[in-house]
């Protein structure tokens, strides 16, 4: 199942497809979702410091409803 909806980080707000699981578990059902999102597209600069610090340009949203 792949839910669409607006996704705002930082004050930007892009429309997104997030793949969707669900099992019901003790007698719940249970949500999860784990879209990849690029920070560039929320205004977001990915911090840098020489040898000491590497981060990508991407990451990985989870949650669980």
């Amino acid at each position: 199942m792949v839910a669409t909806g607006e996704l705002t980080l930082n004050g930007a707000t892009n429309t997104v497809e997030i793949p969707l699981q669900a099992q019901l578990a003790d007698g719940a059902i249970l949500v999860t979702g784990s879209p990849e999102i690029l920070f560039a597209d929320y205004g977001v600069t990915a911090p840098s410091a020489p040898v000491v610090v590497s981060v990508e340009n991407h990451g990985i949203l989870e949650f669980q409803i």
